[in-house]
């Protein structure tokens, strides 16, 4: 007698989901948004979303962490962006972020976290 806990994984159907949570964050679109542009369900979405993170946690002692990389910057314009007249641009891959005058440090350090998980998955 064979018992079954649920459907069988499916590696294609797992990556396609950390593509689908992964990205999200970094659109800047509403989990609802993301969802419909995707043609996705939020359920599926909150359920995948928590079940790769189960996943992550569980096989975390086996998955080697990159190292942040630093990497020298020129500040194009000089002292005028110094003084926060223009905003900051990062370019990662395909994702952009600015940073312009009275940025909030707690929501940049957040959108860093989270850029950091989605780059371990």
């Amino acid at each position: 007698m064979v018992v079954r806990r649920g459907p069988a994984r499916s590696r294609q159907r797992e990556e396609f989901w950390r593509r689908i949570v992964s990205r999200q964050p970094a659109s800047g679109l509403s989990i609802r948004e993301w969802c419909q542009r995707h043609r996705v369900t939020e359920p599926s979405f909150y359920a995948w979303r928590r079940t790769l993170s189960r996943r992550g946690i569980r096989r975390g002692a086996t998955v080697k962490k990159r190292r942040a990389q630093v990497v020298s910057v020129e500040i194009a314009g000089g002292a005028n962006n110094a003084l926060g007249r223009a905003p900051l641009g990062l370019v990662v891959n395909d994702l952009r972020i600015e940073v312009g005058v009275g940025f909030d440090d707690v929501t940049l350090r957040r959108l860093v976290s989270v850029l950091r998980e989605t780059a371990s998955c």
